[in-house]
């Protein structure tokens, strides 16, 4: 679905009230595009699972612009270590519904575009994706957080 908005997912995590995504768009509205198309049908398979109707988001997205090539990895590790903070699991990639998998264990995922600094990673002399080691402590960009309004459901 982000190829059809023209964006790269990087990373991932969809926690029980909101979703980080790490996202590069190629045009100026691919985000907002990108969000929307998730939003309808994602909404759509909620309301029809749990017999709900209504929106599911509590409001707009927000969005961060991550500048610096240096800080890419640290929001990527935020990311990717949240259900871990949020004591959901112990380690990340016991969390499915994360780029933890792919990011950190290797693992195939259609949906992520490696950034190139990730891709760069050498470690033990092997060239390529490596576990990113860290407590995830450093603060992170959310760079889309999408809330889910859990008064809806039910």
């Amino acid at each position: 679905m982000a190829a059809d908005w023209h964006c790269h997912i990087h990373a991932y995590v969809l926690m029980t009230n909101h979703v980080h995504l790490m996202v590069t768009p190629e045009s100026e509205t691919g985000i907002a595009k990108l969000l929307q198309a998730i939003g309808r049908s994602y909404v759509q398979y909620i309301n029809r699972s749990y017999r709900r109707t209504g929106s599911l988001w509590e409001g707009r997205y927000k969005s961060s612009v991550i500048q610096a090539e240096s800080y890419l990895l640290t929001c990527m590790r935020n990311i990717e270590l949240n259900p871990v903070r949020a004591v959901m699991v112990q380690a990340p990639g016991q969390y499915r519904w994360s780029s933890y998998r792919h990011n950190g264990l290797g693992q195939a995922d259609s949906r992520i575009s490696p950034l190139p600094v990730f891709l760069a990673i050498d470690r033990d002399g092997i060239e390529g994706p490596r576990r990113v080691e860290g407590d995830g402590g450093s603060q992170g960009v959310d760079c889309c957080q999408p809330r889910i309004d859990h008064a809806n459901m039910g």
